[in-house]
């Protein structure tokens, strides 16, 4: 099951998101499941990271999350090791479910990764296909996964920097390519889920 849920910032998408993994980790009949956090904000990055880590890290606590996270600056290195953490953690187990937080967060790692690929690669394709493959490769390795995004589409963004709006517009597009990949969509407002996809099996 792939699943991704949105929403703007403080909408509840972090709360019903983790309610979401916890549920389908529980669904699962595997008596050597796993349930991991793949947390993908980066501590270094300055301003308020170490309080919104420590705030997850107390929605989390004692529901049985293990946690994955890398400090890996460089993003191909950064994505192959979380890739490879992740595999190690489902080797040990047999069905994991894992909350991936947040999307917004593993573009900007990888998109201010290197200032010069961002001036060489002002499309978004060159940056959504590295991150949608991760992503394709993180959901064959799990048996669920739910993504965390961000809906920072109305909020004012300063368009005119060149770093920002490659930000903006591989954001857009993995989010259009992570909607039509999940089976299901909901995106959060005012702390209520509203469905927007769900495939039938």
């Amino acid at each position: 099951m792939k699943v991704l849920v949105y929403g703007g910032s403080a909408s509840g998408k972090s709360s019903f998101a983790e309610e979401k993994a916890v549920s389908l980790f529980e669904s699962s009949s595997s008596q050597l499941k796993s349930l991991v956090y793949l947390a993908t904000m980066d501590r270094n990055s300055g301003g308020d990271s170490e309080e919104r880590i420590r705030r997850h890290r107390e929605m989390r606590q004692g529901k049985g999350f293990s946690t994955i996270e890398s400090s890996v600056s460089d993003c191909d290195s950064l994505l192959s090791d979380l890739l490879e953490k992740l595999s190690c953690a489902a080797e040990s187990s047999v069905g994991s479910s894992v909350l991936l937080e947040d999307v917004g967060n593993l573009v900007a790692r990888v998109v201010f990764a290197d200032f010069s690929k961002v001036q060489e690669h002002r499309d978004d394709s060159f940056f959504s296909d590295k991150i949608f493959s991760f992503a394709e490769k993180a959901s064959s390795i799990c048996s669920d996964i739910v993504f965390v995004s961000n809906d920072i589409f109305l909020e004012k963004i300063d368009l005119s920097d060149i770093g920002m709006l490659c930000y903006f517009k591989t954001l857009s597009s993995i989010n259009k390519r992570l909607s039509s990949f999940s089976d299901e969509v909901f995106r959060v407002v005012a702390g209520i889920p509203i469905e927007l996809k769900k495939v039938e099996n």
